[in-house]
């Protein structure tokens, strides 16, 4: 599997699906049940999808108050790139009408500058940061579930897409034990700090079960939450060209830096604007040398027939990776 969030997955199982539901009515009795079933802490959820919904409006906070109440309410998107919160959620993360947008990031408002409860990108953090972490055994137990899953579908391999540093060290537990059923190529998320921890150790050329292979970065979100950075505005929302989740010119640093310790960058870039600026970054990056490994583009979504060209010129130095959903 080429792309791949492992702990993610393997999660699944112990939040509520929300990707069947073809409406909000349906989708808030499946929340109702799973919480009246888990009475105790957060109410966790993911795979929710507006434009299924007739309308294809955004979800409130108010339609998740009357079934949570005071337990906060942390549902993401089937992208991942937004979520859905109640109030209480709110609440704990201290967000109001004051609380400015972060950097790479969007708090949707009403009209009245309230906070929606729809929360783009970056500012999934606001919230998600104060969803109490799981135990190291717990966080293995999720690894482990995810690679079972993949193996049960076919995988011998996966390369798991952002990687922290507390499952980096889960993996080595479980790779020093013999406990994983698949190979494991990690792509640690772009800290600054643990990609050049990381990187000081020369990259595994002799094949293992578990081995660091690169760096995962972000250029902008998703299409279905309007956080893919577009040349053009949205049609169906004028008021934005989406997000830029990381400066670019800090992309462009480490990505240079990951080729040159012999790593592979891995950049995700959906819309256009980004996917023009990932192959900027990369034919400068590779300028200063080619690495070891080719540079990737995961997903490129939505790119101009003038980079696509570009991008063929380049296939002999880089990669792009194309994933279509």
């Amino acid at each position: 599997e080429g792309h791949a969030h492992v702990g993610g997955l393997g999660a699944l199982g112990r939040k509520v699906d929300l990707t069947g539901p073809a409406d909000l009515p349906g989708t808030l009795e499946r929340i109702r049940a799973w919480a009246a079933a888990h009475p105790q802490g957060w109410v966790l959820g993911r795979g929710w999808n507006q434009n299924r919904w007739a309308g294809k409006a955004f979800p409130r906070a108010a339609d998740l108050d009357a079934i949570t109440g005071s337990r906060p309410a942390f549902l993401q998107r089937v992208d991942g790139h937004a979520a859905w919160v109640n109030s209480a959620a709110l609440a704990q993360a201290g967000i109001t009408s004051k609380t400015p947008d972060p950097q790479g990031g969007r708090i949707l408002r009403d009209a009245g500058g309230q906070p929606t409860g729809i929360l783009l990108d970056a500012a999934v953090q606001l919230v998600e940061k104060h969803i109490p972490e799981p135990s190291a055994a717990e966080l293995e137990a999720r690894l482990k579930a995810g690679l079972a899953a993949l193996r049960a579908d076919g995988f011998t391999a996966v390369a798991d897409m952002g990687v922290g540093a507390r499952e980096l060290a889960a993996y080595r537990r479980l790779a020093a034990a013999g406990a994983l059923p698949i190979r494991v190529f990690a792509y640690v998320n772009h800290n600054h700090a643990l990609m050049l921890r990381e990187l000081k150790q020369p990259r595994a050329k002799a094949l293992s079960f578990f081995q660091v292979q690169g760096v995962k970065f972000y250029m902008d979100g998703a299409l279905g939450s309007r956080g893919a950075r577009l040349l053009a505005p949205y049609a169906d929302e004028p008021s934005t060209q989406g997000l830029w989740v990381t400066d670019p010119a800090k992309v462009a640093l480490d990505v240079s830096i990951t080729l040159r310790a012999g790593y592979q960058p891995a950049i995700h870039a959906i819309g256009d604007a980004a996917n023009r600026a990932a192959l900027d970054l990369i034919a400068q990056a590779m300028k200063k040398g080619k690495g070891a490994l080719p540079p990737r583009i995961e997903h490129a979504q939505i790119v101009t027939a003038a980079d696509v060209a570009r991008a063929e010129t380049l296939s002999g130095r880089a990669a792009l990776a194309v994933r279509l959903r």
